[in-house]
């Protein structure tokens, strides 16, 4: 069981706004994975007042049998994204590309990981698409 954290590219020509837009997105999905996370693992409830999230006495009596041990998947290329995989993520899905590019991407996701002490627990995955002719 796994959990795969997407994020729907911005349509707007205003690159200024789209900048500011993609960062917004990154530190809502950010601040929900602390959240969830917070959820899966807690033994009591908890309040927590954030940017774009307030819980009061927030707590699942009933966790499932994967609880904490759930999978996320996350995705992504921007600094902001990496960042935020980095600290969550235990699958990074990769991007197709030549395998300079993904090698490289591969080592900004683990440097962003390193910086949380995780970067021995990221595994890596690379989409196939596969088309009849």
């Amino acid at each position: 069981l796994s959990l795969r954290m997407l994020s729907e590219p911005l349509n707007d020509d205003d690159a200024e706004a789209r900048a500011v837009g993609h960062t917004l997105i990154w530190q809502r999905i950010d601040e929900y994975l602390v959240l969830l996370k917070r959820l899966w693992s807690n033994d009591r409830p908890f309040d927590h007042e954030g940017a774009f999230y307030s819980v009061r006495g927030g707590y699942v009596p009933r966790k499932g049998p994967h609880s904490a041990e759930m999978a996320i998947r996350m995705g992504g290329q921007s600094g902001t994204a990496l960042r935020v995989a980095g600290r969550h993520a235990d699958v990074f899905e990769l991007a197709p590309g030549s395998l300079d590019e993904i090698r490289q991407l591969m080592e900004r996701v683990r440097s962003a990981a390193a910086e949380h002490g995780r970067a021995h627990k990221l595994r890596f995955a690379l989409p196939v698409r596969i088309r009849s002719e």
